[in-house]
């Protein structure tokens, strides 16, 4: 019998109710084209506000957690090569946390540039 760790009560309490779309940058021709539609829990994640140039430039960040697939362990080889796309929004990939290498639940925070 399977004991049921904090973890798996955790895993459990996660609503996956927003779409997503994780893209990928072909390298040769630099076009995006999505790799995976699918469900995530999205919160925010921070923010920065950067005053640089006379131009305002706002950072917002949002942590989407999903499900563990297959292949989606590029993303963490090669984060800079994808993105997500969230309520008509892109968020370039700048972590990746598959906690302890699991394979249940992966985290990805994404920011955007407003």
């Amino acid at each position: 019998m399977k004991r049921t760790t904090p973890a798996d009560i955790e895993d459990a309490r996660i609503v996956f109710d927003k779409p997503i779309d994780i893209q990928k940058q072909d390298e040769d021709t630099e076009l995006w084209g999505t790799v995976q539609h699918l469900h995530a829990e999205v919160n925010k994640a921070g923010g920065t506000e950067n005053f640089a140039a006379r131009a305002d430039q706002f950072h917002a960040r949002l942590q989407f957690k999903v499900k563990y697939f297959p292949g989606i362990g590029q993303i963490r080889d090669a984060p800079t090569l994808f993105r997500i796309l969230y309520n008509g929004e892109q968020y370039q990939v700048i972590d990746y946390d598959d906690y302890q290498e699991r394979h249940r639940i992966v985290r990805i925070v994404g920011e955007r540039y407003a």
